[in-house]
């Protein structure tokens, strides 16, 4: 047996306020269809705020960025306990002026990959960011003690192992 949910019953009177908010529209002069006309705001508003609280009721929280006024794509979710973040947009990168066969390659080795363009260089760039550049690895071979083998002792170690191959 499944269960069906019921409409509840309306809380105010929709009629009623829908037409106050005509009446208010006409005596300012706002248009009630197209771009700026009332009609578009109002959908506008309801869809985001019903978004807002289907986003509450899933991740148990909603807290918007601070800010002069955050877009909808950039507001920042806490969970309740503090334990996770979700960011509803991820840093971007622009990169500007790339010469076309350079586009060209990256590309079609996304294409090889059956990946995006995006998809593609986000794997490529957390690839390079996770390898150590060769300022780290200097850095760290530095602070290593240890033993010394000077120019020509690691010269002959390498003939000795080349010439055993």
């Amino acid at each position: 047996m499944t269960d069906t949910i019921e409409p509840l019953p309306a809380q105010i009177d929709q009629q009623k306020l829908a037409e106050e908010l005509v009446a208010q529209a006409r005596e300012e002069g706002v248009r009630l269809v197209g771009a700026g006309g009332l009609l578009t705001g109002l959908t506008k508003s309801v869809v985001e705020m019903a978004l807002e609280e289907e986003l509450s009721d899933h991740l148990g929280c909603w807290q918007p960025v601070s800010g002069p006024e955050p877009s909808y794509t950039s507001v920042l979710l806490r969970c309740a306990r503090g334990r996770c973040l979700h960011n509803v947009s991820m840093p971007n990168v622009l990169i500007r002026d790339v010469p076309e066969n350079v586009h060209a390659r990256l590309q079609s080795r996304a294409d090889m990959h059956g990946q995006s363009l995006q998809q593609y260089l986000a794997s490529e760039l957390r690839r390079l960011a996770e390898r150590p550049s060769m300022d780290e690895v200097l850095a760290r071979i530095a602070t290593r003690h240890g033993g010394r083998v000077g120019l020509q002792q690691a010269v002959q170690d390498l003939t000795v192992e080349r010439d055993r191959r």
